[in-house]
């Protein structure tokens, strides 16, 4: 059940990335996915892309230093 809310939940973070590049929740919230699924180079993927667009958000920042 789990992979199935984390499948969801990537879809979700996906789209909402792609309407709104500048998104930012939807970038932390599709890192934090990753991360708690382990995958931490995918997680930090996105954290780094989040802060191309926004590079003045605290949160990406956060993240960029949690997911080294």
């Amino acid at each position: 059940r789990r992979l199935d809310r984390d499948a969801d939940a990537i879809k979700a973070y996906t789209e909402a990335m792609r309407l709104n590049k500048k998104y930012t929740p939807a970038y932390m919230r599709l890192a934090d996915t990753y991360y708690e699924m382990g995958n931490k180079a995918e997680a930090r993927k996105f954290v780094e892309t989040g802060l191309e667009y926004s590079p003045n958000s605290k949160g990406l920042k956060r993240r960029l230093e949690k997911y080294k």
